[in-house]
């Protein structure tokens, strides 16, 4: 659990999970804007912050599409 309260990739793991959990209640398989091995996908987002902001944090900005 504290390696959650920080900033990093298993954070963004720890939220790829919540999210699809949450999609999957509305229909929809996986969410693409985080990845379970704690990536960000930037062509799922809109603005460049959250790439700054992963990127100051350790986390892998990677392009990768999701099917």
């Amino acid at each position: 659990m504290d390696d959650l309260a920080q900033p990093g990739p298993v954070l963004v793991a720890a939220s790829a999970l919540l999210v699809n959990e949450i999609g999957q209640a509305f229909g929809v398989a996986e969410m693409p804007q985080l990845s379970r091995d704690g990536q960000l996908r930037r062509r799922y987002w809109s603005g460049q912050q959250i790439v700054t902001w992963a990127e100051q944090h350790g986390i892998e900005v990677t392009d990768d599409k999701i099917a």
